[in-house]
């Protein structure tokens, strides 16, 4: 089921990220071979640059359809915003999350938008202050599924640090089953607001 509600007749949906309003189009088409069928229309995108300015936008999510088998036409985007508006940070989907599937590349990619420039600022500051310490080495983070990142692609892409935090409680369960030669363990992982519940089979969480 997808309804997280699935008996309340009531339910009320989150409000989307991005209002109607602002979720602009631009005349382009590539197949799903990556084939370009249709050029993108430059002179279309230009024209809604005053709309970005009048409503103050912080930040771009590009996802046009098929763009994970050619990012050419999104790629093309982020150069004409950048010329336009070079303080304006572009989230590409065909970047963010280059695979098949339309609904999930988009929301990954506006969700990112959205956290980018706030996160960005962050861990800017972050930087500057450890640096100012004298504190020299790398800053690593950690990303959802475990791995860790420079500073770098975790300024770019923000949207892959989300529920770094229980990932990490897993990778850490998993390494205390292992010392203890528990190969069936359960994890359980409880903050201020959530707990997380992870089964580990032969050292493996599931």
């Amino acid at each position: 089921e997808h309804r997280f509600e699935q008996y309340d007749l009531y339910m009320e949906r989150p409000a989307p990220l991005v209002p109607r309003r602002l979720r602009l189009e631009v005349p382009e088409r590539v197949a799903a071979d990556g084939e370009v069928l249709l050029a993108l229309d430059e002179a279309a995108l230009r024209a809604l640059i005053p709309v970005l300015r009048t409503e103050r936008i912080e930040a771009i999510a590009v996802s046009l359809l098929h763009a994970y088998r050619n990012p050419l036409h999104e790629q093309r985007i982020r150069t004409l915003l950048a010329e336009a508006m070079p303080d304006l940070p572009v989230t590409l989907s065909s970047e963010v999350c280059p695979e098949i599937r339309e609904y999930e590349r988009t929301s990954t990619t506006v969700a990112n938008a959205y956290v980018l420039p706030l996160m960005d600022s962050y861990l800017a500051r972050m930087q500057a202050k450890l640096t100012a310490l004298g504190i020299g080495c790398p800053l690593l983070l950690m990303m959802s599924w475990g791995g860790i990142t420079t500073l770098e692609p975790a300024r770019r892409f923000p949207i892959r640090l989300v529920e770094s935090g229980p990932a990490g409680g897993v990778i850490l369960a998993r390494q205390i089953a292992e010392t203890l030669g528990c190969a069936r363990a359960i994890a359980f992982d409880m903050g201020g607001t959530t707990a997380k519940l992870t089964l580990i089979d032969d050292f493996t969480p599931q």
